[in-house]
């Protein structure tokens, strides 16, 4: 797997809770409610904990729903 670039991470938009998680009714890297009120959204549109995708982002490059591919480090 290769890790997303810093730069693709750090211009997720960040959405509040109404407009992601909540909407679905959890995250889907972390499967819990939507506790957390700040939530960033992908370019294909998923939305997840802040926390959550940017970790996933650190191991890899694509949503973890739809596999949308971000530019990648390297």
């Amino acid at each position: 797997m290769v890790p997303a670039s810093e730069a693709a991470v750090a211009a997720l938009e960040k959405v509040e809770a109404e407009e992601g998680a909540a909407a679905t009714g959890c995250c889907a890297i972390c499967m819990e409610e939507d506790q957390v009120r700040l939530n960033s959204r992908m370019p294909c549109r998923h939305v997840f904990h802040t926390m959550c995708i940017e970790k996933w982002l650190r191991i890899s490059s694509s949503c973890p729903t739809c596999r949308f591919a971000m530019p990648a480090d390297g």
